[in-house]
């Protein structure tokens, strides 16, 4: 089996920090290797929906809105994080609203600072 089916093959048993310990040290490699680049498409219009335990990425770029399951919600550090159970953005679409960033190669992490009235 090779490494990229392995590492499939374990991520549905990891818990939501594991996987973020993952995401970040995947992220790390890749800035690492020079790969990170900002991608502009012109304008796009997106919207995020955060609607029980899914979410759902909807663009003018795209037919069809994208979907994921929410594994799991922290808080951490003045920040809420949700962990979905897949990536549904692209490397260009990282700011929504002013409120969601958007980071993640292999799930997508929602980052969104907390106001000290929420916290």
């Amino acid at each position: 089996m090779s490494t990229v089916a392995e590492i499939e093959a374990a991520l549905p048993k990891l818990t939501a920090p594991e996987i973020a310990q993952i995401e970040r040290a995947l992220h790390n490699h890749y800035r690492q290797r020079g790969a990170a680049s900002s991608m502009h498409h012109g304008h796009e219009q997106v919207s995020l929906e955060i609607k029980g335990g899914v979410v759902k990425l909807s663009s003018d770029h795209r037919t069809a809105p994208t979907t994921a399951a929410i594994l799991g919600r922290e808080i951490k550090e003045g920040e809420e994080i949700v962990y979905l159970d897949r990536r549904i953005h692209r490397p260009h679409q990282t700011d929504y609203h002013g409120t969601w960033r958007l980071q993640g190669a292999l799930v997508t992490e929602l980052h969104r600072t907390l106001n000290n009235a929420t916290s």
